[in-house]
Parts: structure tokens; sequence; C-alpha cells
């Protein structure tokens, strides 16, 4: 498998955790923010679920020298905190497996997590964060090894 760098809005396309307030708005948690992109980080830590899992014949990114069978399109759709009511992080990712030879879509899934932050301070919402990322991709990896 071949983990393409994931697409996403501009608004998560940086290294500032998104905070949504209320419905329609949107801002970034002061005092954190992540070690690089999120679309870059999110690829890296997929390579090391595959990695780790040990579940897939050969991971790796783009131009690293392995002719893939599938290759694995995220979309980042949501992923910080909603602070509308109850601190609650949320992550959603599209994801499409794609024949690297047919070009066309074997399978496709959403996958979706949101987990209560404790509070608005970053650390708790960076854990939070953090927890809820790896049971999605525990799933993505499950769900991408069946195929």
């Amino acid at each position: 498998i071949v983990v393409q760098e994931p697409t996403t809005l501009r608004l998560y396309d940086g290294e500032r955790i998104v905070v949504r307030p209320a419905r329609g708005e949107a801002s970034y948690l002061g005092g954190a923010q992540l070690v690089d992109r999120l679309p870059r980080l999110l690829q890296a830590r997929l390579v090391q679920s595959f990695e780790n899992s040990r579940r897939v014949r050969a991971v790796a990114r783009p131009g690293e020298g392995l002719d893939p069978d599938l290759v694995l399109l995220t979309d980042i759709r949501a992923f910080g905190l909603d602070a509308s009511s109850t601190p609650m992080v949320e992550i959603d990712l599209s994801v499409r497996l794609v024949s690297a030879r047919a070009g066309r879509v074997v399978a496709s899934e959403l996958f979706a997590a949101r987990a209560p932050a404790g509070s608005t301070e970053p650390r708790a919402v960076v854990a939070a964060l953090d927890g809820a990322l790896l049971g999605v991709l525990a799933r993505v990896v499950d769900w991408a090894a069946r195929r």
C-alpha cells in the first residue's frame, strides 16, 4: 500500500489545532501546535500504523520505490475541538483504497471519532485528539488490511 498525503480544506492544512466554538465558526487553539502540517502528520501516522500492525506486505509513501497494489487516499473532513457545548474532540476521515493498476476505487469508508476533551486546555485537547486518532488509525488499518 502506498499512503498518499491526505487532502483537506485550508482550515486543517497547517500546524494549528482547529476549535469550533459554535456552528459555522472556527478558530485555533492557543498554546498548542502540531509537530508538522496535519496532512503530513496524518500520513506519517498512517504509515507507522500499517508498519506496526504487520498486516500488509509493505507500506510506503509515494516515491519510496514501492510498486503498490493499492493506494490509500484520505480526506480530512474534521480534526479538532468542538467547543460549542461540552468540549469534544472530533476526527472525520474519508478513506479510499484505489487499485494502483486499474485506477479504480476498490473500497471507501468514513471513519469518525468523538471523545470528551475534559476541558479546552491544550494538554487535555491534545491528549484527547491523540487517543481518538489511535482508535481511528486502528480501524483504518483493520479495514484496509481486509481488502
